[in-house]
């Protein structure tokens, strides 16, 4: 019987993780012709619209960063803390975009 040493056991390891990267990378290489590698293909979005979950301090900090990015709306957000929402309202109107729904009575409020 021919005993497997570590070394062999690790050896073997490599070999199929290498191989896998590389089927990964060639399935992955765009056609010819094609501005994308996924072979799905959609129209553009006019208009993304976000929800917030969580608008303490790094859901501000999201919200702040995607006031500045054209064709996003924030259309809602959701803290356990109604003054979070009343800023989160606040920061989005004065930015010139829509007022969003506010959901704050509690964890769960969300769905």
């Amino acid at each position: 019987m021919n005993a497997i040493t570590r070394r062999d056991l690790l050896k073997a390891g490599m070999s199929v993780g290498v191989a896998g990267a590389g089927l990964r990378t060639a399935n992955a290489a765009p056609q010819a012709g094609s501005a994308s590698a996924l072979p799905l293909a959609m129209a553009p979005i006019e208009t993304v619209r976000i929800g917030f979950v969580g608008v303490g301090l790094q859901g501000g900090s999201h919200v702040e960063n995607f006031l500045k990015i054209p064709g996003c709306r924030i259309t809602a957000v959701c803290d356990i803390h109604e003054e979070r929402t009343d800023w989160a309202r606040k920061i989005i109107t004065a930015a010139g975009h829509p007022e969003p729904r506010a959901y704050s009575r509690g964890p769960r409020d969300f769905e």
